[in-house]
């Protein structure tokens, strides 16, 4: 399901009109976190030929079961980073103030 503000706009991306309810005549994804490095860094341009080149499209059928699903490539010491990060963030301060009040 579409959220209803994608499905009944007016204006999708300033140049598509449709109805509300209507279904759209293609579809387009793109991976930003496949950028190569440093493409922010190049003139206009040439940041179009490579987004241009990693963009997919489907018809107004939409793109297939799982085409777009693909695992990101994360190393361990990534995943620990985030996961201490994360686990100290939202239990850190209950932790702490459980350490405060108990223990004096």
């Amino acid at each position: 399901t579409f959220p209803a503000w994608e499905i009944c706009s007016d204006r999708v991306w300033g140049e598509v009109e449709r109805t509300c309810g209507m279904a759209a005549s293609s579809y387009h994804v793109l991976d930003i976190f496949a950028l190569p490095d440093g493409t922010a860094k190049l003139d206009v341009m040439e940041r179009r030929k490579i987004v241009e080149g990693m963009v997919k499209s489907a018809g107004p059928e939409g793109f297939k079961e799982g085409a777009n699903a693909h695992t990101s490539t994360i190393s361990f010491v990534e995943e620990a980073a985030v996961c201490f990060v994360f686990f100290w963030m939202m239990g850190g301060p209950f932790i702490v103030l459980f350490l405060l009040l108990y223990t004096a």
